[in-house]
């Protein structure tokens, strides 16, 4: 799991005094993450590394700035929210420079592989949700994926999503709609009895 207990306060006290160590251990412990979220999001394997580099550096520059409030918790939501930011950016980029079409070949068709303590329920968990979400991807089509992505996973809201994608609000939050009940449906379907808030 990444979001666990082992955020400790001495990982967040090193990185204040740019300590190797602590860096280290904070790319070992969220850099899976932030490659899987922009996966999951459609980015390329080479735009993943290339944004989750991205990050490390805005981290890098910014953390003095993090003001702690809020101790674990408080970092890991400004990590998402440093991930978030930066995904948007790049989609941003990408639109402007493709009106048309983009290349579903950018999707993940695999997990990505790192090592992990989590438990082997765990990764069965996860390898039934990535399994779902391929799916998924695979069947909505490129542009109901990134307006479903960006108005859940990137929290944008769905008039400024409609304006990048070229698309209605209506529309965008019809794929929401649509591929959220999906997601729910298709987890169902693979976990009986189980949930997905």
């Amino acid at each position: 799991m990444y979001f666990d207990e082992s955020t400790c306060p001495g990982m967040l006290a090193g990185l204040s005094v740019q300590d190797e160590a602590a860096w280290d251990r904070l790319v070992s412990k969220y850099g899976p993450w932030i490659y899987d979220r922009c996966r999951i999001a459609g980015l390329s394997d080479e735009d993943a590394e290339e944004l989750s580099q991205d990050v490390f550096v805005l981290v890098f520059r910014k953390f003095r700035k993090f003001s702690g409030i809020g101790g674990r918790r408080g970092f890991r939501r400004w990590l998402v929210t440093l991930v978030n930011n930066r995904m948007r950016d790049f989609f941003r980029v990408r639109q402007r420079r493709v009106q048309t079409t983009n290349n579903l070949s950018g999707y993940p068709h695999t997990r990505a592989t790192y090592e992990t303590t989590d438990s082997v329920a765990d990764d069965v968990v996860q390898d039934r949700a990535m399994h779902v979400i391929r799916i998924i991807q695979a069947d909505c089509g490129e542009r109901r994926w990134r307006a479903f992505w960006m108005t859940v996973g990137l929290e944008m809201q769905p008039t400024a999503v409609a304006e990048e994608l070229g698309m209605t609000p209506g529309a965008v939050r019809q794929a929401k709609y649509s591929i959220c009940r999906r997601l729910r449906d298709e987890w169902r379907s693979y976990n009986p009895g189980t949930e997905i808030s």
